[in-house]
């Protein structure tokens, strides 16, 4: 909620592009922590037995 506060404060006190830049920022963390939690939650690679 704080980061969504100061985008918010930042965007209301004119600063467009500051405002975007955090919210760019954002997107991308948010982005990387679904990501990690998607491949921690994946099942394992099963074992290769071709050729065995």
């Amino acid at each position: 909620m704080d980061r969504n506060a100061a985008l918010l404060r930042r965007f209301l006190a004119g600063d467009a592009d500051g405002a975007a830049a955090d919210l760019n920022r954002y997107l991308a963390d948010s982005e990387r922590t679904l990501q990690d939690m998607v491949d921690d939650a994946a099942p394992p690679d099963p074992p290769d037995t071709v050729g065995a």
